[in-house]
């Protein structure tokens, strides 16, 4: 009887005396996790710092000048602040600076850039162009000046020049 079951066995398959591994262990394991790190989508990505100020055309009036960082992540989105600095006999003034927006892939800027005036905050237009390791930019809005009865609304011209 013992060798009926002992035929019927191996004519079925393969028998397996003794223990065994069968397993293909290759030392790597799928965990499906694909949120790996990889390399950079923007070429821009970077910390960027350099130069801000304002420009009164109808005067050819500097009005006022400081510094201002952008940081560029991994897909081009931009986020910066800076101050810009004034300096008269009626006292020092600094001027907040708030930027958001993004660095297509051919280094054209845009966004929102929010600048701190006497009165209010003013949002304009960002507009840039990124080049190698830098990026120069800027923006345009109208201030009051004056004051006493004597002042008048003028167009501002903004401007950076910023390095990585």
């Amino acid at each position: 009887m013992m060798l009926l079951l002992f035929t019927l066995a191996c004519g079925a398959g393969t028998v397996a005396l003794g223990p065994s591994d069968t397993s293909s262990d290759t030392g790597s394991e799928n965990t499906g996790d694909t949120d790996q790190e990889g390399p950079s989508t923007s070429p821009w990505e970077g910390v960027y710092e350099g130069d801000v100020g304002t420009w009164v055309p109808e005067w050819e009036w500097e009005f006022c000048e400081g510094d201002l960082e952008l940081v560029v992540d991994e897909d081009g989105l931009i986020d910066g602040d800076g101050t810009c600095y004034y300096a008269s006999d009626w006292g020092d003034y600094e001027y907040d600076i708030q930027v958001e927006g993004e660095i297509d892939e051919d280094g054209e800027l845009s966004g929102t850039i929010s600048f701190e005036t006497w009165e209010e905050v003013v949002e304009s237009d960002l507009r840039g162009q990124a080049d190698d390791d830098t990026i120069e930019g800027g923006w345009d809005f109208e201030m009051y000046f004056g004051g006493g009865g004597g002042g008048s609304e003028q167009e501002v011209e903004g401007w950076f020049e910023l390095d990585r």
